[in-house]
């Protein structure tokens, strides 16, 4: 009877064992489970996967970092029913403080993202594809959706693009080392060297708000930057005298005209109004409905922060400069033009 009792005493003593036991081997699966999940790599096609049948994705050749910090940018071509439709892009990011549930799935330190950027060098989606859970940098990719090439190229300081704690600085740096790859892959070295040199013009930072001014117009109406409020502005600079500048400055004008409705249009033409070729750009700028803004001595363009023609300079409804640069075509406002025109509510 004695040793009955011990063996029912002894398998009372084991079940704590034995559940203590499936209990470990379930909290490793779980754990495993989780790592594996963590370290799921989402596709880069996914970016585009919502934008409907005909879409296509296909690796291409990776294109190269300018800086050559990274080497390349590897890069899928986006075809929509059969036309070229932009890119996507990958690139790895460094988080210096990884959350508490990272550090217990092994989440790496270095997050990957993936970028996709349209023909119209839009920026149409951006995400995180490295781990792919948790993802906690939401905030710091959805600041750049909508934003352009122009404008990551030039913005460079700390208060746009903020937003990711300690992935927003070394992002907004790695970001703008692919939008100038982009662009010195499509134009070259000296093309980008310029763009920087006119995004940095005093005054007009990209994303920053235009410098107030007050001015006349021919037609003696009174302009300032509080009446361009509400509307989308263009400021088109010419020298008139100059026949490449006047041409060039007639050419966005008649494009203005043709793809712009409801927007504030004004030409800033440096020269005496007594000189025939500011005579017939007024009359000729008028006819393409700007506003135009006779400046002799540069003083109107002093306060806009411009004196270089030909020159545009594009805002938005609240005057925050969207594009400053050249008013040809390869310095990229009608790129940035027909983005706007694309996205304009």
């Amino acid at each position: 009877m004695s040793q009955k009792n011990n063996m029912h005493v002894t398998a009372r003593r084991s079940h704590p064992l034995v559940w203590g036991v499936v209990a470990l081997v379930v909290i490793i699966a779980l754990w495993t489970t989780g790592v594996a999940v963590v370290r799921r790599r989402e596709e880069p096609a996914s970016l585009v996967s919502s934008l409907g049948t005909g879409i296509t994705v296909e690796k291409v050749e990776d294109l190269p970092d300018r800086l050559g910090q990274l080497g390349a940018f590897p890069r899928w071509k986006v075809t929509r029913d059969g036309s070229f439709a932009g890119y996507i892009y990958t690139f790895p990011l460094g988080s210096s403080s990884p959350s508490l549930l990272n550090r217990l799935l092994l989440a790496p330190r270095a997050m990957e993202f993936a970028v996709y950027i349209d023909n119209l060098y839009a920026v149409q989606s951006m995400r995180q594809v490295y781990p792919r859970w948790p993802a906690s940098s939401t905030a710091f990719t959805a600041q750049y959706v909508g934003s352009n090439l122009y404008q990551l190229i030039g913005t460079d300081d700390g208060d746009t693009f903020a937003a990711g704690g300690d992935l927003a600085g070394p992002g907004r740096q790695i970001m703008r080392t692919l939008a100038g790859s982009i662009y010195v892959a499509d134009v070259g070295e000296d093309a980008f060297n310029r763009l920087v040199a006119e995004s940095n013009t005093p005054g007009l930072r990209l994303q920053k708000p235009f410098p107030a001014f007050r001015a006349t117009s021919a037609a003696g109406q009174q302009l300032d930057t509080a009446s361009l409020k509400g509307k989308y502005t263009a400021i088109v600079f010419s020298e008139p005298t100059c026949g490449s500048c006047y041409q060039a400055a007639m050419e966005l004008l008649t494009t203005l005209k043709l793809r712009t409705s409801g927007w504030n249009v004004i030409a800033v033409a440096f020269g005496e109004a007594e000189i025939d070729p500011v005579k017939r750009f007024v009359k000729e700028a008028g006819e393409q409905g700007a506003q135009v803004i006779v400046d002799p001595e540069r003083a109107i363009g002093k306060q806009m922060r411009q004196t270089e023609a030909p020159y545009a300079v594009l805002l938005d409804k609240d005057t925050n400069v969207l594009f400053s640069g050249g008013a040809l075509e390869q310095n990229g406002v009608y790129t940035v033009l027909e983005g706007i025109l694309k996205g304009a509510k």
